[in-house]
This record gives structure tokens, sequence and C-alpha cells, in this order.
């Protein structure tokens, strides 16, 4: 579940950037509002509070399987994982795989690209490359890389990729490839990376300009210049579309803040949500549901997603319910406790509803 609520983080974090953000001249704001705030949406439900009021929390508990109890796990057939589970879990995990290969090939070729480049010069702590070949200028980490001599580049765009160099942009950009990495399936993921890369455009472009360069010079500078071949993970005039940054370079700066405000309700909702207490009445019947019971669809996929488990017991009159395991462990959760349902579903997932006998 602790993926589950990654990807609502993501998806509530850039709906809001999407919808209050993205057309604003706050690029600094909007630079670590990307970075920082699905992380501070997610704490609540990595970290749950108790709230006075909220009840303690319970948590799980082991005890030894008393004999009685015992008798319920005899003859029960050996766990087995289910094909089709496998093999989405494979082609996840194959997939992740070759976008971590692209990324660290491309990381060996920048190495390799870098030891044939000239060093020129150092600047305000950053270094200076001439490229013996490509057309484009671009940065990654704290190295600019030109085409030709610093007199045969224009001023506007070596600001621009001092901008980016000077200000760790290349850890952005690795933090959004890595996020693309590790949830590739979310398509917040991959809105998430793209406002990333613009948003850094938008703050080397500002740069520029607050620097004294002429914004319409600037403008035609970057209409005129050739785009050439880089990497995934630099920094380059044509990271993104002109128009668009061009569009936002004549946007005046916006100093009403108001909607900043609205992170806190957005936010305070969000661990709020966290803290509703369950909804889970009592039991009025005792549950059994055994792995090699006839069951449908839903509840075999969560015996087969959990080859360990042996049992399902919901406790009648009650709002507990019991997990039995391989090797004679318990673990047992109320379900009137908010705590302990989330508990419950960062290990497990959703626990199929019980069914009576």
């Amino acid at each position: 579940m602790t993926v589950y609520f990654f990807n609502l983080a993501l998806a509530i974090s850039f709906s809001f950037y999407f919808l209050l953000l993205r057309k604003t001249t706050w690029y600094t704001f909007n630079r670590f509002f990307l970075l920082l705030y699905p992380v501070v949406l997610l704490l609540p439900f990595l970290f749950p509070l108790s709230l006075p009021g909220s009840g303690s929390i319970t948590g799980v508990f082991y005890k030894t399987i008393t004999p009685a109890k015992q008798a319920l796990l005899k003859n029960l057939p050996s766990p087995q994982q289910s094909l089709p589970l496998r093999v989405i879990f494979w082609v996840y995990l194959l997939v992740s795989a070759l976008l971590l290969l692209r990324l660290l090939l491309q990381w060996i070729s920048y190495l390799v690209f870098r030891n044939s480049a000239e060093w020129i010069a150092d600047k305000d702590g950053i270094s200076i490359y001439r490229l013996s070949k490509g057309t484009e200028a671009f940065s990654i980490g704290r190295s600019v890389y030109i085409p030709g001599g610093l007199q045969d580049i224009p001023a506007a765009v070596l600001r621009h990729e001092m901008a980016h160099a000077g200000q760790w942009h290349t850890l952005d950009i690795l933090f959004a490839e890595i996020l693309i990495i590790i949830n590739w399936i979310n398509p917040f993921a991959w809105f998430t990376r793209n406002a990333i890369r613009t948003n850094l455009e938008f703050i080397a472009d500002r740069e520029v300009i607050n620097s004294g360069y002429n914004k319409k010079e600037y403008q035609y500078l970057l209409l005129g210049a050739l785009q050439g071949k880089s990497f995934a993970f630099a920094n380059s005039l044509h990271s993104i579309p002109l128009k668009q940054r061009i569009s936002m370079m004549n946007k005046p700066y916006n100093n009403n803040r108001h909607r900043m405000w609205l992170l806190l309700p957005v936010t305070a909702l969000v661990f709020l949500f966290q803290q509703l207490p369950a909804a889970s009445p009592p039991f009025n019947y005792r549950v059994i549901l055994h792995r090699d019971d006839r069951m449908d669809a839903e509840r075999k996929k969560f015996f087969t997603a959990h080859t360990d488990l042996l049992l399902i017991y919901w406790k009648k009159k009650t709002t507990i319910v019991e997990l039995y395991f391989t090797g004679e462990r318990i673990e047992s959760f109320d379900l009137s406790k908010k705590n302990d349902v989330l508990l419950l579903q960062n290990k497990y997932g959703d626990l199929p509803a019980p069914v009576t006998r």
C-alpha cells in the first residue's frame, strides 16, 4: 500500500502544480515544490500519527497457535505462487531494469565524451569545456560544454548554461529519471518529470534576463540556435519547446502568492485522511477462510499474492482479524483502529471481504 500512497501523492502534487502553479513565475518555489511536496504528502502514511481521541496503536502481535487452532491448519496444501502475478512482477522489474540500464549507459557514454572534451577555463567554480563534436551547448553537474571557444559562443547562451550548472540542476533531472525508473507505470511520474525539466529551463532563462541581456535579442538567439545531440540527464537550450519558454519570459512577474496558501488545506486534508477512523463494524459471525477453500477471484488473488498465508480468521463480535502463516505465526489487527488498517494495508494490501460459512 505504500506504493499506492506514493502514486496518490504524485497525483495530488502534480495536479496542484498543474492547476495553480504551472503558469506562475515562482520558478524557485516550483522547483522545490515538485521535488519535495510528494514526499511531504507521503509522510503521514509512512509514519502514522496517533492524535488525541484517535485511539492507541494496537499494532501487530505474535503468539503461538493453540492446539485448538492448530487443528484448523491440518492438511492445507503447499502454497504456490500465481503465474500471472509472477509474470506481471517480472515484466515490471524488466522495464525498470531496462530504464536503469539506459541511464547507466548514458552516464558511461558521458564519461567517455568528457574525456575527449578540452578544458578551457574555470569560472565561478564551474568548469568549461570545448566540444570536440556537436553543435549545442549543454551542462551536466558543475561542467559546461560549448562548441568552439569562449569567443565563439554568445554570452547569453553561456550564462544560460552557467545558471544550470551553478544551481545543480542535474540533481533535479537525476531525481526525475530515477522516479521514472521505479514508477514508470504511473503517468503522473512522467508528468512530474517533464514539469521538473520545464521549470529548470524557466529558471535559467530568468537568470539570463536578470543578468542584463536584452529579452528580445535572447529570444531570437534561441530561435536561431542549432540543436544537437545531448544526454538524457543534460541541461540544454532545446530541452523543452521554445514557444513555451518565450511565453513565460514575456509574462510579468506575479508577486501575488495567495495560491501558495492553498497548500495548507490540501496538506491538512491528507493528514486528516490518515486519521479518519476505520469504518469497520464488529463481525456478527465467525469466519475462517482457508487457502484451499473454494472462493472467488478476489479472495484467491489475496492468497496467491501471499504464499505463506494459510488462513484468515475474523473473530465473532469483534473487529479483530487474524492472519495465520506457516511457521505457526499469527498476526492480529484491530480493524476499528485506523493505524492497524494502514499497517495491514502496507504489509499485505486490501484484505478481502469475509464470507459467511
